[in-house]
């Protein structure tokens, strides 16, 4: 095999202190902050550099959809990362690509594959192995049970030979980045709070979970002069998000609080036997890359007048795509009816489920007054400790605890979510001027 000794490459302050983190004794290590900042460029090399080090050993990239990974990871800072740090394999071309299955596999037998969540028959050959690196690229989209899912697969062993001769063992290590979402997401309960984010108890291996801030500042000799100026125009939220690389707090303003919602969270194992279930749906009023996400969310109510809200399947999506999603939903949650907003879609909307589903339940809804408005009966149903989330809804919870009146952004899980409570513990019986059902 060719030198495989990275050149030509120099390390900030900051990516240095991630390879400090990836040598150390922790498992888990999230890099975790503003945009550009070199995050993922480290983490490929650092994963590259243990597949070098190991024979024979398997390395795994993953996204939430496998055209993210494709074209982010593989096209793009995969091919970066090799000719900036190892341009002695890309010229002697010590290694090869196979993009049917998607894996490289360098000539010492070690091989990286990449996959997404989204990719069924390949997701069930990629969980068939067993990798001794796993990185998950912007794990703010995923959900803790998919993380846990892949860390099921953490388990391949390795043997390499040290600089001193040396046979040891290679540790088994998970990388994660993303740009923080809300103090509601995972990231932050398991990295920064230490504690586990289903039920809120202490991490009992909590020291094996660590993460640092890296920001665009720090990377400024590799990012446009013009990227901080465009990061400093953004609004308020988003600059803490994109270069301040902040977690997002509730906003005083908003119509729910986190403890509220908090109060009365549940598990799976305390889900109830329901006597309704709908699928909330708000579609995107486009369907263009630009456009909103349509917002899918499922709700039930039991036996004793309680609340459940269930999951969210929230994407931006084509028609077809939103009500295929939607009807996947009742199927797998034995949903009554799905309740989907028409103010942008007219009949355009009942007329796409039932292209999928010609006999699905369709219960249409149209607002004529403001979402504050049609969101309070729902807001009270939770300051009355009626309402229970299973689990933690991270997407939704934070267009909750941040949306206000004043906002200039469509909360569309939020208006789901509304919709689909309101039809639940009200339905033909509201029928004003705000809210009508047909």
């Amino acid at each position: 095999m060719a030198n495989a000794t990275p050149k030509k490459f120099k390390k900030t302050l900051k990516q240095e202190e991630a390879v400090k983190l990836h040598a150390s004794p922790a498992t888990f290590i999230l890099l975790s902050g503003g945009s550009r900042s070199g995050k993922t460029f480290i983490n490929v090399r650092d994963l590259i550099v243990r597949a070098l080090k190991a024979p024979n050993s398997r390395h795994l990239i993953a996204r939430k959809h496998f055209s993210h990974v494709k074209q982010s990871i593989y096209y793009d800072t995969f091919q970066k990362v090799m000719k900036i740090c190892f341009p002695a394999l890309v010229k002697d071309r010590d290694y090869v690509e196979n993009k049917s299955d998607w894996f490289i596999r360098f000539n010492n037998g070690s091989e990286i594959w990449m996959t997404g969540l989204d990719t069924g028959e390949r997701m069930e050959k990629i969980l068939g192995n067993e990798y001794c690196t796993i990185y998950v690229n912007e794990v703010s989209e995923m959900d803790w049970e998919s993380i846990e899912m892949l860390k099921s697969r953490l388990a391949q062993k390795v043997l390499y030979t040290d600089t001193y001769g040396t046979e040891r063992e290679l540790s088994l290590k998970m990388y994660f980045d993303c740009n923080p979402p809300s103090k509601r997401h995972w990231t932050y309960i398991v990295f920064v709070l230490k504690k586990n984010p289903t039920d809120k108890a202490d991490l009992a291996d909590g020291d094996d979970y660590v993460w640092l801030r890296m920001n665009p500042d720090d990377n400024r000799e590799n990012i446009a002069k013009s990227y901080l100026n465009v990061l400093n125009s953004m609004s308020a939220k988003s600059r803490r998000r994109f270069k301040d690389g902040d977690w997002t707090d509730d906003d005083e303003n908003a119509l729910w609080k986190t403890e509220i919602i908090d109060a009365t969270r549940m598990s799976l194992r305390d889900l109830p036997d329901l006597k309704r279930i709908v699928v909330g749906v708000d579609p995107a009023g486009t369907s263009n890359k630009n456009s909103d996400a349509t917002g899918i969310i499922v709700v039930g109510q039991d036996f004793d007048g309680r609340g459940w809200v269930l999951e969210d399947g929230t994407g931006k999506y084509k028609p077809n795509e939103w009500a295929k999603k939607a009807i996947d939903l009742c199927d797998k949650w034995e949903a009554d009816a799905i309740v989907a907003e028409t103010n942008f879609g007219g009949d355009m909307v009942e007329n796409t489920i039932h292209s999928v589903k010609p006999f699905m339940k369709v219960v249409t809804v149209r607002a004529t007054r403001g979402k504050a408005l049609r969101a309070d009966p729902v807001v009270a149903l939770y300051e009355q400790g009626l309402i229970h989330h299973v689990g933690i809804l991270s997407g939704l919870e934070d267009e909750m605890v941040t949306w206000t009146p004043e906002s200039s952004w469509s909360p569309n899980r939020l208006d789901a979510l509304v919709w689909g409570l309101t039809y639940l513990w009200f339905g033909n019986k509201i029928i004003d001027e705000s809210i009508y059902f047909c």
